[in-house]
């Protein structure tokens, strides 16, 4: 009988810690996905901080008037993140409005940002130096 016993122990003592060993992992895998998704956020934040300060740059000069030119500087990366930017213009996308495409590159998952911009926006734009000038028409041209 107390042979019994040291075996039901063991037996009891080997189930327990399978189920700590469980919950134990259980809540590394959740806490791991959380950073996971917290990191995800961060990355996408830092290109919508480079789209937002485009388009603000570009919203004001379309507000002011003609003969407003202003340096603007796009950086190389987003938070130490390496992305593209693609200008497309109301003719390459045949619609009524010109976009400003950011897409983060060398990451697990694609993200993309699209600013729209309206239809009077011509030129390009790419990393590093680039000048906005507002003509007597009313258009504003971007160029590096």
């Amino acid at each position: 009988m107390r042979k019994m016993q040291k075996s039901q122990v063991s037996v009891e003592m080997l189930v327990l810690f399978g189920f700590m060993m469980m919950v134990l992992l259980s809540f590394l895998f959740v806490i791991g996905n959380r950073i996971s998704e917290a990191q995800l956020e961060k990355q996408k934040a830092q290109i919508d901080d480079v789209g937002a300060s485009i388009e603000s740059e570009i919203k004001l000069a379309t507000s002011v008037g003609a003969g407003y030119r202003r340096v603007i500087n796009v950086p190389n990366t987003a938070g130490g993140l390496d992305y593209s930017i693609t200008f497309l213009d109301a003719k390459t996308i045949r619609g009524n409005h010109t976009e400003v495409l950011l897409k983060l590159l060398k990451t697990s998952y694609n993200y993309e940002l699209v600013i729209y911009l309206p239809k009077n926006i011509y030129g390009s734009i790419a990393k590093g130096r680039n000048v906005i000038t507002k003509e007597y028409n009313g258009s504003v041209t971007l160029s590096q």
